[in-house]
Formats: structure tokens, C-alpha cells, sequence
């Protein structure tokens, strides 16, 4: 009987067993990243920004109450500087007419006085009937008399002139002062509109601008026209658009400014309504 015997190579046992094993850490390698692959990711906790809106939305009501104080105390208070500027011009022109209305009775005062002056002199003098009796000393007092009166006259004719050109030199300073005043307003305005012009044309339209919005805004210039602060003072209700508003101020600077530097008083701190035309 012949018998078959078949070797098997040294070690063969643990290199089958060492494969199996290397096999099973590789499989159990996959399954655990692929479980952290598909792990979903955790959200952002939602209670965080409920309690943040929570915190700010006083801040937000207390600031747009601020701001509607704000506005209702410019409001007034620009109604009441209308109301002075009307009553001081009103009291100016009162004045000024009252000093024409005087002037002109003085000057018809004067004017009877030397129109009865020239008749007088027209007639006839009355030569008084002298009383042969008068004494010396009688007529002396009367002629030291008549000198008084004649002197007195020319006083009160000199006097008269003198009130009558100085009223006149008041009224034509009054009348170039008013004219000056006026020429003042007309650059003032011209020049605010001038900047407001060139900061709507600086000006970018945010996203969120609806039409028909407006604002309040508070400039400080230097006499070189350079802006130094720009801030919306009456809010338009929408922030983006007032920060472009504040933006549009500053990318316009330097500003333009009137040649005459007495009225950059005027400029130093201005204010004006931005109302972009659609």
C-alpha cells in the first residue's frame, strides 16, 4: 500500500491566521469612517439667538424713541427760529417806516416853514407906529428881541438840517445793511444747495433704500471745506440708508464754500433734509 503524505510549509498556520486578522482590522477600519462621514453636523443652537434679539430689541426701542424726541425737539425749534426771524424783520420793516414817515414830516415842516418865510418877505413890511413917548430903552429891548428870535430860527433851521441828513445817512446805511443781508441769504442758500447737490451725486443707493425716504443730517466743515463729521441726526427708519447718507457726505468732501470767509460762520455746522429725487 502507498501512501501519499503531503508538507505543508513552516509556519503556514500564522501567516493564515495574521491575514485574517489584517483583513478584519482593514474592514472594521472602513465601517468606522464611514460612520463618521455620514455623521450629520450638529446646527448652531438656536437658543443663543433667540436670547440675543431678546437682549437688543429694548436697545432698539429706546433708540428709535430717542430719535423721535430728537426730531419733534428740532421741529419745534426751528419753528420757533422762523417765528423770531419773521417777528425781528417784521419789527425792522415797522421801524424803518415810522423813520421815512418822520423824515418826510420834517422835511414838510421845513418846507411850509421857508414857503411862509418867502411870502413874508413878499409883503410889504408893517413898520410899527413908534409912540413918540417911547423911551430909548423900550426899543432897544425890542430890537435885542427880534436879534434873539432871528438866531433862534436859524438854530432851529440848522438843527432841523443836520437830524434831517442824518436821518437820511441812517436810512441809506439801513438800506445797504439790508441789502448786504439779503446778498448774504442768497450765497447762503446757493452754497447749500451746492453741497447738497454734490453729496446726492456722491451718493450710492443701497439695496434696501425703498422710495420716498428721508433724513436729517448734521455736517462740520473746516474753512477749507474739509469734513470733519457727518451724522444723521433725524433717522430715515431704514440704517443702511442713513450710513450711506453719512458715507455720501464724506466721499463729497471737500465741500464747496463762498468765497467771502465772514459767512463760513454759516457753514461751520450746517444741517440739511437728504430727499434723493428717484
Amino acid at each position: 500500500m502507498v501512501r501519499l503524505t503531503i508538507r505543508r510549509p513552516s509556519g503556514g498556520y500564522k501567516a493564515f491566521l495574521l491575514a485574517v486578522m489584517v483583513h478584519a482590522a482593514l474592514v472594521a477600519l472602513l465601517v468606522i469612517g464611514f460612520r463618521w462621514q455620514a455623521a450629520p453636523l450638529a446646527p448652531p443652537p438656536a437658543e443663543k439667538i433667540v436670547q440675543a434679539k431678546a437682549l437688543n430689541e429694548p436697545e432698539v426701542n429706546q433708540e428709535i424713541e430717542r430719535l423721535k424726541r430728537q426730531e419733534e425737539r428740532q421741529r419745534r425749534e426751528d419753528e420757533a427760529k422762523k417765528k423770531a426771524e419773521a417777528a425781528k424783520q417784521a419789527e425792522a420793516e415797522k421801524k424803518r417806516k415810522a423813520e421815512e414817515q418822520k423824515a418826510l414830516d420834517a422835511k414838510r415842516k421845513l418846507e411850509e416853514d421857508r414857503k411862509r418865510k418867502a411870502e413874508a418877505e413878499k409883503k410889504p413890511e408893517k413898520k410899527p407906529k413908534v409912540d413918540e413917548q417911547q423911551k430909548p430903552a423900550d426899543a432897544k429891548k425890542a430890537k435885542e428881541k427880534k436879534l434873539e428870535d432871528e438866531a433862534r430860527r436859524k438854530d432851529n433851521e440848522r438843527a432841523l438840517k443836520e437830524q434831517l441828513a442824518a436821518e437820511d445817512k441812517a436810512r441809506q446805511q439801513q438800506r445797504r445793511q439790508a441789502e448786504q443781508a439779503q446778498q448774504a441769504m442768497s450765497e447762503i442758500d446757493k452754497y447749500r444747495a451746492l453741497i447738497k447737490q454734490k453729496v446726492e451725486r456722491s451718493w450710492a443707493r443701497p439695496p434696501s433704500a425703498e422710495k420716498g425716504l428721508e433724513c436729517l443730517v448734521r455736517v462740520r466743515l473746516i474753512q477749507s471745506g474739509e469734513v470733519i463729521q457727518a451724522k444723521v441726526v433725524r433717522s430715515s427708519g431704514n440704517a443702511a440708508f442713513d450710513r450711506s447718507v453719512e458715507n455720501a457726505v464724506y466721499k463729497a468732501s471737500p465741500l464747496p464754500l463762498p468765497d467771502d470767509k465772514s459767512l463760513f460762520s454759516e457753514f461751520r455746522e450746517l444741517e440739511f433734509i437728504f430727499k434723493p429725487e428717484d
